[in-house]
């Protein structure tokens, strides 16, 4: 008789018999009057013993009972333990009598991990009940069918394994029994307080349906979760299920104005989240990566649309060195103005909405960049014609030096307000890009034109009023600086020097 054993186990079934777990059970159990007979006549026996050989079997008589008795103070929980085994390993009935053998033999060594584990798993939503995270739970037991399998097809290593078994159940059981959100039944008690006062937070609720739905497998995810428990893994899991929630937040939809950009936004709530790697990353990759564009070429659209149409006259332009390039950008810009597919999205396919988006954003898109390379020909074109009168600027000068009256039709062009002021400031108005459209229609090419016209015009009636126009348009038309008997205008020449418009020197070749 092992003395030692016997008070253990004596001491840890006083243990077990004042726990409120099983009081009821192991009451009436040891309320059976048979229990205290057989005490009773073995204590009778006891005095009336003749031998050593008596002694030694009222002894054993004595320890058999006090096993019996140890047996069924321990078997509630070491039944309950058993069973689940059961649930867990199927086809092997030889190898689970011998784990529960083992047990019963060793149960003061393993009960408490064997209660603290019945204790999780008690502490688990129950099937019968109805929560959020179910499938967890689900596919937690599920993997934890191939531990208990493992461990029991190996019966010869019960007595080596049975420590890291347990150990592996208990902090498993222990670790899910702690994630307060397995007993969530609704989605609402997921929400921080602070999002719960969220009015539209309600409008997010499909697509966040769509994660806990998709986001509750506890297979690994990536090389680090093969080295992670499956509590660790659910708790995850349900972390980035919350995630989601604040990142369907930021993006700001629920609270736009545009219903039909909601609208859209939901019917793609079966796209945002997959099934497979971390549920809030595939989110917000899904965010970024396609629902993003889309709504920034979306807005861009609107707002094009959302703008009064330009009315243009092209009697404008008509006639001018640039006439071509800016009847193609009115062209274009009138075909675009008729391409507006919002209105469309609503009916149109699913899978067919992002290319009719982005190829309507892309007309608007490559219109804007004509618009832009329009303005910069016609921006260099008016700043070419300025170079050419601001460099003509000293002539006119010398002229009115010796015709003080002409000052008046020169100050038309170059004093503050003159036409040469005014193409300045044309050009600075278009100098910034989607500006040019709007100056065409509201006039300020038109001006521009009209003050380029203005500008010609004046400097040839100053160039006749100063009788100079014919000697200066004849040193214009020189090729060289060189005069031989052919061009030699010495009439020309004398006006031209008596106006300090040219100076000469000549060439002695003899």
């Amino acid at each position: 008789m092992n003395i030692d054993k016997i008070k253990t186990q004596y001491e840890k079934a006083l243990e077990l018999k004042s726990s409120e777990k099983y009081a009821d059970l192991l009451k009436v159990e040891l309320s059976n009057p048979t229990w205290k007979q057989e005490l009773d006549a073995i204590t009778e026996r006891l005095h009336s013993i003749g031998s050593k050989s008596d002694f030694k079997k009222r002894l054993e008589e004595l320890v058999s009972l006090f096993d019996r008795v140890y047996e069924k103070i321990t078997a509630p929980g070491l039944d309950a333990f058993i069973r689940w085994i059961q649930d867990h390993s199927k086809n092997n009935d030889e190898n689970i009598k011998i784990l529960s053998v083992f047990l019963k033999d060793n149960y003061e060594s393993y009960s408490t991990s064997i209660d603290s584990i019945l204790t999780s798993m008690e502490n688990l939503p129950q099937e019968d009940e109805k929560h959020l995270f179910d499938p967890i739970v689900t596919d937690f037991n599920k993997k934890l069918k191939s531990e208990v399998s493992s461990f029991i097809s190996s019966p010869d290593k019960f007595e080596n394994n049975i420590d890291d078994f347990l150990s592996t159940l208990s902090s498993e059981y222990a670790g899910m029994s702690e994630i307060v959100e397995l007993t969530f039944t609704d989605i609402d008690q997921l929400y921080t307080p602070e999002q719960k006062a969220i009015p539209s937070i309600s409008f997010y609720e499909g697509i966040i349906q769509q994660a806990i739905s998709k986001g509750q497998s506890l297979k690994e995810i990536d090389d680090y979760e093969k080295g992670t428990t499956l509590c660790e893994r659910a708790q995850a899991r349900i972390n980035s299920i919350r995630a989601c929630i604040s990142t369907l937040i930021k993006t700001g939809v629920a609270d736009c104005g545009d219903e039909d950009l909601k609208k859209l936004f939901l019917r793609y709530d079966k796209e945002m989240v997959t099934s497979t790697g971390d549920i809030s990353k595939s989110l917000s990759n899904y965010l970024t990566n396609s629902w993003e564009p889309l709504q920034n070429n979306y807005a861009s659209i609107k707002n094009f649309y959302e703008e009064s149409t330009l009315e243009f006259q092209t009697t404008d332009w008509l006639g001018i060195e640039k006439e071509a390039e800016i009847t193609a950008l009115y062209n274009e810009y009138n075909t675009v103005r008729k391409g507006n597919v919002l209105p469309q999205i609503p009916t149109t396919k699913l899978e067919d909405v992002a290319h009719k988006l982005n190829a309507c954003y892309d007309k608007i898109a490559k219109l804007s960049k004509k618009e832009n390379e329009t303005s910069k020909t016609i921006r260099e074109w008016f700043q070419e014609f300025l170079n050419t009168y601001n460099n003509k600027k000293q002539l006119l000068d010398k002229l009115v030096e010796k015709h003080p009256p002409l000052k008046a039709s020169c100050d038309e062009i170059y004093a503050q307000g003159s036409t040469l002021t005014t193409l300045i400031n044309g050009i600075e108005a278009i100098s910034s890009d989607g500006t040019f459209l709007n100056a065409l229609s509201d006039g300020t090419i038109y001006d521009m034109i009209c003050d380029m016209n203005k500008t010609k015009e004046k400097f040839i009636e100053i160039l006749k009023q100063s009788q100079m126009e014919a000697q200066i348009d004849w040193l214009n038309s020189l090729t060289s600086f060189e005069i031989d008997e052919t061009n030699f205008k010495p009439d020309y020449l004398l006006e031209l020097l008596k106006n300090g418009l040219i100076s000469l020197s000549f060439k002695k070749e003899f």
